[in-house]
């Protein structure tokens, strides 16, 4: 880009050199052209440079990509738990489901969806009118265990 500020530089070389008048309207439009110009460079010159700074940190991610994929490749999956098909892991699919609970609210009858690990936290409230709602479990077992039928 050093090429365009050196054009500029000679253009206004010439512009000296031709003793163009600042005094008259097109000597002071010659000179701001020139002046743009100049600004124009200069900013093209901060942009390029900032380009090549980015390309570089660009290929600097690809290889720090490229290593971490072979590493996750090279990876055993005996020390990790996974899902894959490739593996004999000893992986449970049924450790990760999550049991939700639909309630509706009793204030704006909006339907409320919740885990257990929110009821161990003490209080529900509804998220559409933030009413606290309050859960009753019903036992449906015909057992001795203590509940309510």
């Amino acid at each position: 880009m050093g090429y365009l500020t050196e054009k500029v530089s000679y253009l206004k070389g010439l512009a000296d050199g031709m003793k163009i008048d600042d005094s008259t309207n097109e000597g002071k439009l010659f000179t701001n052209i020139l002046d743009v110009l100049e600004e124009i460079s200069s900013s093209l010159e901060d942009l390029n440079e900032e380009v090549i700074e980015s390309e570089a940190r660009i290929d600097e991610l690809e290889e720090f990509s490229a290593d971490l994929l072979d590493e996750l490749e090279d990876c055993d999956c005996d020390d990790y738990d996974c899902d894959c098909d490739d593996c004999d892991c000893e992986y449970d699919e049924d450790e990760e489901d999550i049991d939700f609970y639909e309630v509706e609210c009793p204030s704006c009858k909006e339907k409320v969806y919740f885990d257990e690990d929110m009821l161990d936290e003490g209080e529900i409230y509804c998220p559409n009118c933030e009413e606290k709602i309050e859960i009753e479990f019903e036992c449906d077992c015909d057992c001795d265990c203590g509940c309510e039928d």
